[in-house]
């Protein structure tokens, strides 16, 4: 504190001191007719209840673009929680979920 004192006294005798600039002291007033903010997104589900879930609603299911059944595939979500998941629906056919262990890439 003795150096910030020596400091400010010096520094007003040269004329070099500067005042600070006082802290901002009136509050920002909120618009009260704002709408609320929306609601957080759902939470996606788990890779492996999504592929319950499909096989529930008798998805046909590809590992390695092999197709195979609905249990090997939950067996293999189990065993391999990094499995890269493809799932589509179109109107009037049966689920296709893609199981991969490499980056699917996904045609527009």
């Amino acid at each position: 504190m003795e150096k910030y004192v020596t400091y400010h006294v010096l520094a007003k005798e040269k004329g070099k001191f500067v005042q600070p600039v006082p802290a901002f002291k009136e509050r920002v007033k909120v618009k009260k007719d704002l709408p609320p903010a929306p609601s957080a997104p759902p939470k996606p589900k788990a890779p492996l209840d999504h592929v319950i879930e499909m096989s529930k609603k008798d998805a046909r299911f590809f590992y390695k673009e092999n197709e195979i059944s609905a249990d090997k595939a939950i067996e293999l979500m189990k065993k391999n929680k990094n499995l890269n998941i493809d799932s589509k629906t179109e109107k009037g056919k049966r689920p296709v979920v893609k199981l991969s262990t490499v980056p699917i890439e996904i045609e527009n």
